[in-house]
């Protein structure tokens, strides 16, 4: 039988990826439609992901098909997805990230969606959030919920002309660059759709506690200044304040365990799958232990964003 091709280029920044990008190659290997392009924009690995790449298109490349490493020195996610989007010529593009793993349908039911829409531009996939190991799927716990599906922009699906009207993505954020973009998309008049049964699959979590006070960190500086997460980052502010005063007010104890109760118990049992969730109860303890040294990361990293915001609009005052 032959393979089926579809008219797709896929871009995929990475970054020192070569742990994670085997799942993902595999995957790509084994869709029911295989896409036309294969964009991989590298920012300067010295882990050898570009090597990795080549050596696996050399031996599963298919008939009808191109991969391309874009060598992309230096550049942040936004500004890898900027390469690859200079470089495809295909009528359909869809956005991925090298840490994910795709399920073999994935492609197949995004095309089906679109094509077989009336009048949208986008179809968003569904993403499935799963940390492996105990520091895994505690940090899963705490963010996006161990088990939990949402559409997501990374394994989406868009037509050209659509990703063009609504511009670049943002070069300078490490982080919520994509989100700033979707805001752009929508304000452009763009139409989204989703495709259930289009799995994407989260999987990989920071190794280490440190890395992940790290990623909380940059994370939220960077969102701050792509101006987007006000609301949770509000009510994060009010809850962190409570479970302060709970250790500096020995009157207010009461707002600290219920801090720690809300952060660490509440609120992953809220967004994980139940079950998937209290079946490892490490994990379930050491969220409780990792909350408030996450959450102090992450507002650590909001002052950061507003000091740097504040600063860059203090100085294109300046210049003006």
């Amino acid at each position: 039988m032959a393979e089926r091709i579809a008219d797709v280029a896929v871009i995929i920044p990475m970054l020192n990826e070569a742990e994670t990008l085997p799942f993902l190659l595999r995957d790509l290997a084994a869709q029911t439609v295989r896409p036309r392009e294969l964009l991989f924009s590298d920012a300067g690995s010295s882990d050898g992901s570009a090597r990795i790449v080549s050596a696996w298109w050399e031996a599963a490349a298919w008939e009808g098909g191109s991969c391309q490493v874009l060598s992309s020195p230096g550049a942040l996610p936004g500004g890898g997805r900027n390469r690859g989007l200079a470089q495809c010529t295909a009528r359909r593009i869809a956005f991925i990230d090298a840490g994910l793993g795709l399920s073999p349908e994935w492609l197949e039911e995004m095309l089906e969606a679109l094509d077989g829409s009336d009048g949208l531009d986008a179809i968003y996939a569904q993403c499935r959030f799963q940390g492996t190991g105990v520091l895994g799927a505690a940090l899963c716990g705490l963010s996006y919920g161990q088990g939990a599906e949402r559409p997501a922009l990374v394994g989406s699906l868009f037509k050209q002309e659509a990703v063009r009207r609504s511009g670049l993505f943002a070069e300078h954020l490490r982080a919520g660059e994509d989100l700033r973009w979707t805001k752009g998309f929508d304000a452009a008049g763009g139409k989204r759709g989703r495709a259930p049964r289009a799995l994407i699959h989260y999987m990989f979590f920071p190794p280490s506690f440190a890395a992940a006070i790290r990623k909380w960190r940059v994370y939220e500086k960077y969102a701050v200044l792509a101006g987007v997460g006000g609301r949770s980052r509000l009510l994060s502010c009010l809850l962190l304040a409570m479970g302060v005063a709970g250790v500096v007010i020995p009157a207010a104890w009461f707002l600290g365990v219920l801090y720690l109760l809300g952060r660490g118990v509440a609120d992953p049992l809220r967004r994980s799958d139940r079950r998937l969730w209290l079946s490892s109860p490490a994990a379930v303890a050491l969220a409780l232990l990792l909350a408030p040294a996450l959450d102090v990361a992450k507002l650590w990293g909001g002052i950061q964003g507003c000091v740097a915001r504040f600063s860059g609009a203090a100085s294109r005052v300046g210049e003006s």
